[in-house]
């Protein structure tokens, strides 16, 4: 989260939104960034992380890869009940 790699990715998503390999890459990285990491789920839920998954998955409805790693990015990024 230091070194600028949430606002990167939310960056190169939102610079490229009709290149499917983007968007699923962006996703991965997003998930890989929030998984067991509460304050980059938090980070990247208030850059807008969630609006530009939903946005990628949007985009490229029939492209089975970014609507996995879309998937897989909501569940981890989901604001959780505690």
């Amino acid at each position: 989260m230091g070194a600028g790699g949430i606002d990167a990715v939310l960056a190169g998503m939102g610079a490229h939104p009709t290149i499917a390999g983007v968007q699923q890459t962006g996703c991965r990285a997003l998930r890989k960034l929030a998984s067991d990491n509460d304050a980059n789920r938090t980070a990247i839920a208030e850059a807008g992380g969630i609006a530009a998954v939903v946005a990628g998955m949007g985009a490229h409805t029939s492209v089975a890869g970014v609507e996995r790693e879309g998937r897989l990015a909501l569940k981890i990024l989901e604001p959780r009940s505690d």
